[in-house]
């Protein structure tokens, strides 16, 4: 259900973070463990086609949370409205990416939206049976292949190497809240949503498990990415509570917190009483101000690709991100692209009916230019020309060519191909599209002077647009 991808995220976090940072030794530790389960994970991984692994001391894990009911009652379902019936397989709907630096340099939370569009590569599913290769949003993956298939394609989106994998259920979530005595939240203005049953008002409250629940699951009092910056402010104060001398110094609550987290935890096979006890001596007393969170950079946060609305990830800003996060190398107060803060793009004035596109297959992929064709025609492109074949066949990038004369129609082929890359020529005509191995789909975009959050291009620059949240750490304030 993917209203429950704001709980999902909380759940992940919290139990890696907080749980582990209040392991006092090896004796607490040896007793916890034993309430988690383990699912194999890497040893379905093709070794030799990962990630190298970066010569540092950190960690990198990933986490992510499932529609898992277990532990709630009826009675619990229906008063929390996350339903009841059987919904198959397990799906998520929000992944994190967390990195542990060495020698207290800090955690950092990357969010992946639930949505985003992804290349799936050939896999065998659940119960055994091969399938092809594919495209789909990243919240199918768990359900598909399991966390296996998960992994596989995070670090070929990332380039990152997972050393561990976790997930968590519905219930330890609530069950954490409730621990600690509830979460300070302040709330800006009355917030009421039916479809997570969340009812408060203005002012500051301190939230149970069950409107805490409702609290990160609700979907539309804001956007989506509205809804992760609320949902960071709420962690912030979900940190500070556990961190706190009332908790930590508080028997009591301790174990019943880390007893709510454990029980809902499933890792890898890998994290066992050695790892998590590694994992927690680097924890020990971090600073809250060395927990950051952070969304992965957004070129298109409202695409439309095969009767879906997803995400397409700024691949350039990406790509800078993670590999500084692989290297443990400074990702705030350090600039990611041309632009930060509030996206911008340039004004769409040409409308998709009114360009003609010759699309050219650029790679030895059969059907690639007829593939991208029919793609661009549904959103609404024309064509000068039937699809062919380019000169070249070993294009691993999509190029848009296109004359000086139509540098204003091309910002409109471009929003809609936001990972190809423009060049002005001399040597073409009209606009053409060199379709490379990197082809996914074309996007619907806007135009009448307003663009959408898509990347556009102008003579050839592209202009990045960059939505990371504003950077924040666990020791903000809760109405910051």
């Amino acid at each position: 259900m993917s209203h429950t991808h704001g709980l999902r995220r909380m759940a992940s976090w919290l139990s890696i973070v907080i749980v582990l940072a209040s392991l006092a030794g090896w004796g607490l530790s040896n007793r916890y463990v034993g309430d988690k389960k383990t699912v194999n994970v890497f040893g379905g991984l093709d070794q030799a086609s990962r990630p190298k692994a970066v010569n540092t001391a950190g960690m990198t894990l990933l986490a992510v949370a499932v529609d898992d009911r277990s532990g709630l009652t009826r009675k619990q379902e229906n008063a929390l409205h996350v339903g009841h019936g059987d919904y198959g397989a397990a799906r998520t709907d929000t992944i994190m990416v967390i990195r542990v630096a060495p020698g207290g340099g800090g955690t950092t939370a990357v969010s992946l939206p639930r949505d985003t569009w992804v290349s799936i590569p050939a896999y065998t599913d659940t119960n055994g049976k091969p399938h092809a290769a594919t495209q789909d949003r990243i919240n199918t993956l768990l359900e598909r292949g399991g966390p296996t298939l998960m992994t596989q394609v995070v670090e070929q989106l990332t380039g990152l190497r997972i050393d561990h994998f976790v997930s968590v259920n519905f219930a330890g979530f609530l069950n954490m809240v409730d621990a600690v005595g509830g979460v300070p939240m302040c709330i800006p203005r009355a917030l009421k949503d039916a479809s997570s049953g969340l009812d408060l008002t203005a002012g500051q409250h301190v939230l149970t498990g069950r409107q805490a629940l409702a609290y990160v699951r609700a979907r539309h009092i804001d956007s989506d990415f509205g809804r992760m910056q609320r949902q960071q402010r709420f962690l912030s104060s979900m940190m500070q509570r556990v961190m706190s001398a009332g908790t930590l110094l508080n028997p009591l609550k301790l174990n019943s917190f880390i007893d709510a987290a454990m029980h809902s935890i499933t890792t890898d096979e890998q994290l066992d009483r050695d790892a998590i006890l590694n994992l927690a001596q680097r924890l020990r007393g971090i600073s809250l101000s060395k927990v950051r969170f952070l969304t992965v950079p957004i070129s298109n946060g409202n695409a439309f690709i095969q009767g879906n609305s997803v995400v397409l990830w700024n691949e350039k800003q990406a790509k800078t991100l993670f590999t500084r996060l692989a290297n443990d190398q400074p990702v705030f107060n350090t600039p990611i692209g041309t632009a930060t803060g509030t996206p911008k793009a340039s004004a769409l004035i040409v409308a998709p009916g009114k360009i003609r596109l010759t699309v050219l297959n650029a790679t030895s992929i059969t059907g690639l230019a007829r593939k991208a064709s029919e793609s661009l025609a549904t959103v609404g492109f024309g064509f000068a020309a039937a699809p062919g074949n380019a000169a070249t066949s070993a294009a691993t990038t999509t190029i848009i060519e296109y004359p000086a004369s139509m540098a204003t129609a091309v910002r409109t082929v471009a929003a809609s191909i936001p990972y190809a890359t423009t060049k002005q020529t001399a040597t073409v005509q009209g606009i053409t599209i060199l379709v490379g191995r990197d082809w996914k789909a074309a996007v619907r975009v806007q135009v009448s002077g307003t663009a959408s959050a898509s990347a556009s291009a102008s003579a050839g620059t592209s202009t990045i647009v960059n939505t990371i949240t504003a950077p924040r750490t666990a020791a903000d304030s809760i109405c910051k």
